[in-house]
């Protein structure tokens, strides 16, 4: 085969065209190269996205509320959204006060459960059964905080004695 300049310049055309073609392939997609509203979940590997992939605001849509928190006896935090948003502080045994970053618990309905996996209460033992209050009025924590008052509720001669303990709960603002 006679090396002509043209030949020489059609071998140099075609390694420059594969050279670039594999690093544009090989580059990453950034959110400016993607048209607003054409990517679907099609275009998602499965489990590929994590929860601090999603938008809060996004996040809120799928749970329909506006903020949930997993709270331990102990006062630690294991679930919650917005992640990362709540503050929990024990003033008093059995009487928490939560805060959401960013949110005025005052807009919003409380709704509280006890956490019996992390409770010692025991359904029909008197003085073992847990229970779980928002307290509205919040005295014992500040302006835009959630009152929690948690404890045990016993019978004792025909009333209800509550005495205050802590015990875990779940708390979504709606």
């Amino acid at each position: 085969m006679k090396r002509t300049p043209l030949v020489i310049g059609a071998l140099a055309a075609a390694v420059v065209v594969s050279s670039t073609s594999g690093a544009v392939a090989g580059a990453m997609i950034t959110g400016k190269q993607v048209k607003d509203e054409s990517l679907t979940g099609k275009d998602v590997r499965d489990a590929s996205l994590s929860q601090a992939d999603i938008a809060p605001a996004a996040q809120q849509s799928f749970i329909g509320g506006a903020a949930y928190v997993l709270v331990g006896r102990d006062g630690s935090v294991t679930r919650g959204f917005p992640i990362g948003a709540a503050t929990v502080s024990s003033p008093f045994p059995g009487t928490w006060c939560v805060r959401f970053d960013g949110l005025d618990a005052a807009q919003y309905a409380a709704l509280a459960q006890t956490n019996f996996v992390d409770n010692d209460s025991v359904a029909g033992t008197p003085g073992r059964v847990s229970y779980v209050e928002v307290d509205a009025t919040a005295p014992a924590c500040t302006p835009g905080e959630v009152q929690v008052l948690t404890g045990t509720v016993s019978a004792s001669g025909g009333s209800l004695q509550v005495t205050p303990g802590n015990w875990g709960f779940f708390l979504a603002l709606v």
